[in-house]
């Protein structure tokens, strides 16, 4: 039987970038939750996958090195899960199903805006971004430790606890994502998209937060031809992550 509460845990190669971010989130600084950091990983999958069976508490947060979690989160997280009787995982941004709707609400630096459509209740998810992943310890190890690099694992976690029959939901809890902007998807996105149509042949399409995984792989290309274009028309890109995001919280109304 795990204990209650919940723990924190990152796989990180940026000291810098984790101070400035996770670090500084409140259920961390004030020690709320215990943090696992897991420097230079080969795998996120991987190293989640053996974290997993380490922790000793009920729930925990798989999420970037570059997350705010705003004060409180943990109580919305509380409240939205008490809706549900039974669930695998839980984010504050995914996608629906039968469309390509994005639902939840989270904060990005590198788009310097809102992601998500705002919700009332926890909505059924496809898939997740890894922003955050937050998981019932009490289920099945839904990391696979053979999937390469740190892309879409999110994705094949939802489907390993559909199998078992547990849905996955975001929920209305958002977060802060202090990231650079996405120029381009390089050979690790397409190890882990190719291990994806591998293993869930008999299931694709499947969708995610950038593009439907599917069994011929266009709209991988698409979004790769659309940098491209995006990058000889010299677009402009945030440069850089925000300062301070205890004061954009403030701003943004997350405090």
């Amino acid at each position: 039987m795990r204990l209650p509460g919940i723990t924190v845990v990152c796989v990180t190669n940026d000291p810098e970038t984790l101070k400035n971010n996770l670090l500084i989130s409140p259920i961390v600084a004030e020690d709320k939750a215990p943090l696992i950091t897991i420097p230079n990983a080969q795998s996120a999958s991987e190293a989640y996958y053996e974290a997993y069976e380490k922790i000793t508490t009920k729930y925990a947060i798989f999420c970037h090195q570059d997350v705010y979690i705003p004060r409180n989160w943990e109580k919305e997280f509380i409240r939205e899960t008490s809706k549900l009787p039974r669930w695998g995982i839980i984010s504050p941004i995914g996608v629906h199903f039968s469309s390509n709707i994005i639902f939840g609400k989270v904060w990005s630096n590198g788009l310097s805006m809102f992601c998500g459509e705002s919700i009332i209740e926890p909505t059924p998810i496809q898939s997740a971004d890894e922003v955050m992943l937050v998981l019932n310890l009490e289920n099945a190890n839904p990391f696979d430790p053979s999937m390469p690099s740190f892309h879409l694992y999110g994705t094949d976690a939802i489907q390993s606890l559909l199998l078992n029959g547990y849905k996955s939901f975001a929920i209305n809890a958002p977060i802060i994502h202090n990231s650079l902007p996405i120029r381009g998807l390089g050979k690790d996105f397409s190890r882990a998209y190719e291990f994806m149509q591998r293993k869930w042949r008999d299931s694709l399409p499947l969708n995610t937060c950038l593009f439907p995984i599917t069994k011929h792989g266009l709209p991988l290309l698409k979004f790769r031809t659309r940098k491209l274009v995006s990058r000889l028309r010299r677009k402009k890109y945030v440069s850089q992550r925000h300062g301070n995001v205890k004061s954009l919280a403030a701003q943004l109304g997350l405090e």
